[in-house]
């Protein structure tokens, strides 16, 4: 991949790929569940579900994924993950094509 500058525009499909992999419900919990239900407004992070669907297996995230509500965009629910679990079909799951985007502090 070209080198990555930052504060520019960038196609996104360049950056990150959009994750469909999925773990088998039996592995998720009710702290490792994201939903937008437990996803908190303007990226305040997450909070523990209180319930878990009733489904045999979910959408897989794991660490430094980037998770973003597509239900009301405008409340800015978005996460970066620092842990592994399972995902809501409302949940969004981008991974970085580049390790030094994940990790910038730029």
């Amino acid at each position: 991949m070209s080198e990555i500058l930052f504060n520019r525009e960038h196609d996104l499909s360049g950056l990150v790929s959009f994750v469909s992999e999925k773990i088998e419900a039996g592995k998720v919990t009710l702290d490792t569940y994201i939903s937008t239900d437990n996803m908190l407004v303007d990226r305040g992070g997450v909070e523990p579900a209180t319930k878990l669907p009733s489904a045999s297996r979910f959408n897989y995230f794991k660490v430094n994924d980037t998770l973003f509500s597509n239900i009301r965009t405008y409340f800015r629910k978005v996460w970066l993950a620092d842990f592994e679990g399972g995902a809501s079909p409302d949940v969004l799951i981008f991974r970085t094509k580049n390790s030094e985007v994940a990790n910038s502090s730029n």
